[in-house]
């Protein structure tokens, strides 16, 4: 047979019912649904988990040394590939008073630039604003309970009792659980790196924290003059483990049992869509119906019913992969979906090709008799 008369013979078969397009299509879409649905679903758990483990100081890491810090070192960090940002900080004896409260004073520390960086600076009114010397910025608590937020202007009280105005360069969103708890309500000014701080804070990629990462050895070469058993080096936030999860973390055997599940329901079920017809391929071979031509006419049949099917079932694998994933952008809960769908269709091309393969004319009666 010519392949545009086995292409016209799938098409009378789909369209006339004989290949039962609409119930396999159904089984197709729910099984799709269900195996790269869940693929996507836990790749886009494992990012939602990775989010609010960086959001939450579990990538965020802190040297201290006091007095022995250099800003400058500290600041270079961030040129290294796994350091999201970097910056130092010091203490300020005097806290920022302000002018409607002037007895209770908000801590107050100094931070070189991009330090609110280090905490994804939702709140920013000028990305460079809070890098240059005077920039100043506000927790996200002192900033309520102020009654302000970005470019809005402070009177601060100066220790001689004058006033003057400041402008709130950015307001940040500090960890809760955080083993510095007191920066979760405190005022920072940016000033020059230039100088020694008591501590300097990095922010490193979620492949990058965990215990042994090489960054946390690197951070050490901020200190000035120190030994490296007299500073501490933590975690911000231990609260959610000292590893972050993700997919990097995903199992290979978790991942290929998976794909594996796919592929087997995948035959079984191509393997189903040629056997309840195999009194009409014993009965064309019996007719001189050459069996390779056979073998494409169910492959196109089948590899119509899958694709219908996962046209049905793209919403909702769609859904699971971008549901809650910080990133609408990422594909990789896409791509899961994607590969668990690939091998659930390869294994319906593979089980439908080989059950035709295995049909005999001679089992022509057999099969009449069975119906």
């Amino acid at each position: 047979m010519k392949f545009s008369s086995i292409c016209g013979e799938a098409t009378r078969n789909l369209v006339g019912g004989t290949s039962r397009l609409a119930a396999w299509s159904l089984l197709a879409a729910a099984l799709i649904a269900v195996l790269a649905g869940y693929a996507a679903h836990q790749s886009a758990a494992q990012l939602r988990a990775a989010d609010a483990f960086v959001r939450d100081g579990g990538a965020t890491y802190v040297l201290e040394a006091e007095g022995a810090v250099s800003g400058t070192a500290c600041r270079a960090l961030a040129t290294h590939p796994d350091v999201v940002a970097s910056s130092a900080l010091r203490d300020r004896a005097d806290g920022v008073r302000a002018r409607f409260l002037p007895s209770t004073p908000l801590p107050a520390f100094e931070a070189g630039p991009g330090f609110v960086d280090i905490f994804g600076s939702p709140g920013a009114l000028d990305s460079e604003s809070a890098r240059r010397p005077s920039g100043f910025a506000l927790s996200a608590d002192a900033a309520l309970t102020l009654g302000l937020d970005s470019g809005d202007h402070l009177d601060v009280v100066n220790s001689d009792g004058t006033i003057r105005t400041i402008t709130v360069d950015q307001v940040y969103d500090f960890p809760d659980g955080s083993s510095v708890p007191v920066l979760g309500y405190a005022a920072i000014s940016t000033v020059p790196s230039s100088g020694t701080f008591d501590a300097c804070w990095l922010r490193v990629r979620t492949a990058a924290a965990h215990p042994n990462s090489p960054v946390l050895a690197l951070a050490r070469t901020a200190l000035l003059g120190l030994d490296a058993g007299q500073s501490q080096i933590s975690q911000l936030n231990g609260r959610l483990g000292d590893a972050a999860p993700g997919p990097h973390k995903t199992s290979y055997a978790a991942s290929a049992g998976l794909l594996l599940l796919a592929f087997v329901v995948g035959v079984t079920v191509g393997a189903g869509m040629v056997h309840t017809r195999r009194l009409e391929l014993a009965s064309a071979l019996h007719s001189g119906v050459r069996r390779p031509d056979l073998i494409q006419q169910h492959l196109i049949e089948a590899a119509t019913i899958m694709v219908l099917g996962a046209i049905l079932a793209a919403p909702v694998v769609i859904y699971l992969a971008f549901d809650g994933v910080p990133d609408p952008s990422t594909a990789l809960p896409v791509l899961k979906g994607i590969k668990a769908a690939t091998a659930l269709v390869a294994g319906v091309l593979l089980g439908a090709a080989t059950r035709a393969a295995t049909i005999r004319e001679s089992d022509l009666y057999a099969y009449f008799r069975e119906r």
